[in-house]
C-alpha cells in the first residue's frame, strides 16, 4: 500500500473557527513542508499556544522566522505536490498516513474550503492509516500497557523514537513514520 504520510499545524482544535498555518507531507522520497500567514487572522485557542510551544499569539498567527507564504500559495504548491505523488501512485487515490489523521484530513479539507480550491479530498482516498488507532489496537493485544498514553510525544518515548522539535508538522511526520515501523514490528514479534 503506498501511504502518504501528513500532519499540520494549526491555530485551534476546531477547522471551522482555527486556520491552519502548516502542512508537511511525505510520499517515498519526496517531501512537502510550508507555512502560511493569515492575513488579518488574530484568533488563537490557547491549547494551540500551549501544545506549539509559541510564545504569544502574535507568534501563532505571523510564524515569525519562517518561511511563510500566503495560504493561497501553500495550497497550491500541496496540491501540486499531491498530484506528483498521485501520479507516481499509477494515478490511484492516496491513502493518508499520520498520528490521528482524520484531526489533519478535517484541516486539510476546511483549508481548502476557507479558499475556494478543490482539495486534497479528491486525491486522498477514504481509508487511512492512523498510527492512534494502531496503538488502541496494541492495547487490546496486550502489546501495550493499558496505562499507555497515546499522545505523539508518549508513544515515541515508548518506542525509542527520536522527535525532536515536536509540534513542528515535518518533525511529527517523520517521527510518526517510524513509529509505524516499530508498532508493526512489533506486531509481527509478537505473531511469530
Amino acid at each position: 500500500m503506498k501511504k502518504i504520510w501528513v500532519d499540520t499545524e494549526t491555530l485551534g482544535i476546531d477547522e471551522k473557527k482555527y486556520p491552519l498555518v502548516q502542512i508537511a507531507a511525505i510520499y517515498g522520497d519526496m517531501e512537502c513542508n510550508g507555512y502560511c500567514v493569515w492575513e488579518g487572522e488574530t484568533k488563537c485557542e490557547a491549547i494551540a499556544l500551549m501544545t506549539n510551544d509559541y510564545v504569544s499569539k502574535t507568534e501563532a498567527v505571523s510564524l515569525t522566522g519562517k518561511n511563510s507564504n500566503p495560504p493561497e500559495k501553500l495550497a497550491l504548491e500541496f496540491l501540486s505536490f499531491l498530484k506528483q505523488a498521485r501520479e507516481d501512485n499509477g494515478g490511484y487515490r492516496l491513502t493518508p498516513a499520520g498520528h490521528n489523521v482524520g484531526f489533519d484530513i478535517r484541516h486539510l479539507d476546511a483549508f481548502y474550503e476557507r479558499l475556494g480550491i478543490q482539495g486534497a479530498g479528491q486525491v486522498f482516498d477514504y481509508h487511512t492509516l492512523d498510527t492512534m488507532t494502531l496503538a488502541l489496537t496494541l492495547k487490546d493485544m496486550g502489546l501495550l500497557a493499558i496505562n499507555q498514553r497515546l499522545n505523539l510525544t508518549a508513544l515515541c518515548e515508548r518506542f525509542g523514537v527520536k522527535l525532536e522539535n515536536a509540534h513542528d508538522a515535518m518533525a511529527d511526520i517523520k517521527a510518526t513514520a517510524e513509529l509505524y515501523s516499530k508498532m508493526t514490528a512489533l506486531i509481527k514479534r509478537a505473531g511469530a
